[in-house]
């Protein structure tokens, strides 16, 4: 038993589908409103106020829209301890929009306020922003959601001995034909309830979770199971409630508020079709920074992958990268069918703020960008002390006709001394070290 301080404290977040619209297209939001506290808000109310040039298609969960005040209203009882509702909206351009211009997104959440204020009333509102686009200029996302399970660094854990002595990282590996499983005799699986986890090397925004049943063994599937997202100090930033992995082939992609600073994720199975369960995947879909931006260290590369959609199948396109540094230059280009990424990578010498901007050109010379902030953060500086090895060292000498001797350096065994007895003609002893910024101690007899 836990002691639980009342607590009010009611969120509301958002995301789009897409970071721009063409005239007459669709963008789907999702909107979150979740209970960070231990009270239970009453009479609770959601607001999406819809921006113009944008018109409601459909809302879900009884969503009443207003087109006299362009606002979409839910209502709801109470929202629970740690519960979370997940709410769907569908929005229609129109057929001309003003190219290149933000439509923002704005929703609200409040509650009766029996239980006095919300104690961080600044998570009480969210936005969306979507470019307005034109029917011909590349679209360009600098920062799109990427599979976070396919990039470098990842790796795979898991509660089941028999997983981690056969391979674990078949759980990310892309193949549904192999499996992250556990079995009855496996001491994970005797009263407890058996996990897979992902890690990831550096922090994330994961907005979006998969899991894929194995496709070798039909009817050994896990079926039911809840996810958890932690920090890199092993604090959970998120627990989703129990779901169920629908038949058959018992796949589930689920929508979460898109949660930053993500390091680890555990699915834990709480349910299965037999003694030997298998889970083929577990992806994380998101990306590495936060809502804000990237992050990289002083002297650290950022690793960009921007991606473009464009109308015209038979057009090729360019990229560049304006780094934000002074630098800027052209990047490889990967596309098929007018649509494709552009990526590239860079190494940051100074800490500070840079946007950078990516654009692409098509071949009838329209051009589409986006940009990215980054935040470069000051590195330490890096002391490398080490032991001298005179032996690695180089003799120069300069001799003449009044000098004709060479000198005669003799290093000892041990590398750590030398002498030199012959005066004339003069010579140095060069080192192996960089010419600047170095400082090497020692001692001179005369």
């Amino acid at each position: 038993m836990r002691w639980l301080e009342p607590v009010l404290d009611l969120a509301v977040s958002k995301r789009a589908s897409a970071a721009a619209v063409r005239p007459g297209g669709e963008v789907e939001y999702d909107l979150f409103v979740v209970n960070e506290g231990t009270r239970e808000p009453q009479d609770v109310v959601l607001t999406d106020l819809l921006p113009e040039h944008l018109e409601l298609v459909s809302a879900s969960d009884g969503g009443v829209y207003d087109p006299s005040t362009r606002t979409v209203t839910w209502s709801f009882p109470e929202v629970g301890y740690e519960e979370t509702i997940a709410i769907g909206v569908t929005v229609s351009a129109a057929s001309v929009l003003p190219f290149d211009t933000p439509a923002i997104n704005v929703a609200t959440v409040t509650d009766s306020g029996l239980f006095g204020p919300d104690q961080d009333p600044d998570d009480n509102t969210a936005t969306a922003s979507v470019r307005l686009w034109d029917d011909s200029t590349p679209i360009v996302e600098a920062r799109p959601p990427v599979n976070l399970s396919r990039t470098a660094g990842v790796f795979a854990d898991a509660s089941s001995a028999i997983s981690v002595a056969t391979s674990v990282s078949m759980i990310i590996d892309g193949d549904l034909d192999t499996s992250w499983f556990t079995a009855c005799g496996d001491a994970a699986n005797q009263g407890g309830s058996p996990f897979a986890e992902v890690v990831l090397p550096r922090a994330a925004s994961v907005q979006e979770l998969r899991v894929f049943g194995n496709r070798h063994a039909t009817g050994q599937d896990v079926t039911r199971g809840f996810f958890q997202l932690f920090d890199a100090d092993g604090g959970m930033l998120l627990e989703t409630p129990e779901v169920d992995l629908p038949a058959p082939d018992r796949d589930l992609a689920l929508a979460i508020p898109a949660t930053a600073g993500v390091r680890r994720v555990r699915f834990t199975s709480t349910g299965d079709e037999s003694c030997s369960p298998g889970l083929a995947e577990l992806e994380l879909i998101g990306f590495y920074g936060d809502a804000e931006g990237d992050e990289v260290t002083e002297g650290g590369t950022l690793d960009l992958l921007a991606r473009f959609f464009d109308t015209d199948p038979t057009e090729m396109h360019t990229a560049t990268v304006d780094w934000g540094d002074g630098e800027v230059e052209s990047i490889p280009v990967l596309e098929a069918g007018g649509n494709g990424t552009a990526e590239g990578s860079h190494v940051y010498l100074d800490d500070g703020q840079y946007t950078v901007e990516v654009c692409v050109t098509d071949t009838a010379g329209n051009t589409g960008c986006d940009t990215l902030a980054l935040t470069v953060v000051n590195a330490a500086p890096v002391i490398n002390q080490r032991d001298i090895d005179l032996r690695t060292w180089q003799v120069e000498a300069w001799a003449d006709d009044v000098h004709p001797n060479t000198p005669n350096w003799v290093i000892e065994d041990d590398g750590k001394s030398a002498v030199q007895t012959v005066n004339a003609p003069s010579s140095v002893l060069l080192s192996d070290f960089p010419a600047f910024d170095t400082r090497i101690t020692g001692s001179i007899e005369v």
